[in-house]
């Protein structure tokens, strides 16, 4: 063993010919050798103000890889390095590890946290476009072609825009194009006559009945629409539009779990039947 230490080996960095005792040599074929000189210098490089990015690049804060070229040899052991480093360069390794480690743990938390508020956002805005469409497109009473708005019921089930001229029935919605000239047999009135939710089977209705329909309609389509939803969206959607469903008449529930929206479709079907 004591005559192995004292062969000498070639530094592939500086090629001075130095005994194995006096350097490393990794484990491949050709047996690459540096010496102890050249690898306290190229750790204290390495380890040096400013070199941490190279460092970790480089993967150097995982070991000290043999210097031969395109050399596959596993990096350098531990106990190697301790043998051959001085007591200053081996702490100058171990800090250096310990800055990239915690650095990568810092950046790797930073990440986490920017995809969780990127998440978040995205919730957000998903409950807000989820919210909006609930609110103009279900609960706001509007006409079927334009969106233009409406709130007073005059007692005829047929309505007129007064923006694009178009004819709907007050219980479904019901587009029935634009007409512009308004008498009882256009296609608004026909439609109004034989729609489905039509109870009274008259152009004519009083507020309860109009008042009702309206919350029947509104009914079905939000029961339809949350079922397009997730629960957790399903239920975010009814805790944001609280207010405006029990404004209207509507189920109200709170926000905590799917099983608040199962019971609101049950109080949806029992009204349904109810009314």
């Amino acid at each position: 063993m004591e005559q192995l230490m004292m062969q000498m080996h070639r530094c592939l960095v500086c090629f001075d010919d130095f005994p194995l005792a006096r350097g490393v040599k990794c484990v491949a074929v050709d047996a690459h050798f540096m010496c102890a000189d050249c690898l306290e210098g190229y750790v204290r490089e390495a380890t040096s103000d400013g070199n941490l990015s190279r460092l970790e690049a480089e993967g150097l804060w995982q070991g000290i890889p043999c210097p031969g070229v395109n050399c596959k040899a596993p990096r350098f052991t531990e106990r190697a390095l301790a043998v051959q480093l001085s007591d200053d360069a081996f702490a100058l390794l171990a800090a250096a590890r310990n800055a990239i480690v915690e650095r990568r743990r810092t950046q790797e938390m930073e990440a986490t946290i920017r995809a969780q508020h990127q998440v978040a956002a995205t919730n957000e805005e998903r409950a807000l476009r989820v919210r909006e469409h609930i609110v103009e497109r279900i609960l706001t009473l509007a006409c079927p072609h334009c969106g233009q708005a409406f709130i007073d019921f005059a007692g005829c089930s047929v309505v007129y825009c007064g923006r694009c001229s178009t004819g709907f029935c007050v219980y479904c919605l019901e587009d029935c194009g634009i007409i512009l000239r308004m008498h009882p047999g256009d296609a608004a009135h026909r439609h109004v006559l034989h729609c489905e939710f039509n109870v009274t089977g008259e152009p004519f209705a009083s507020q309860d009945i109009f008042e009702t329909a309206r919350r029947q309609r509104q009914r079905r389509e939000l029961d339809l629409y949350l079922a397009t939803l997730s629960p957790d969206d399903a239920a975010r959607a009814l805790h944001d539009c609280d207010r405006e469903l029990r404004d209207l008449g509507l189920v109200g529930v709170s926000w905590d779990s799917s099983a608040h929206l199962y019971k609101f479709k049950m109080l949806l079907i029992a009204n349904h039947q109810a009314t």
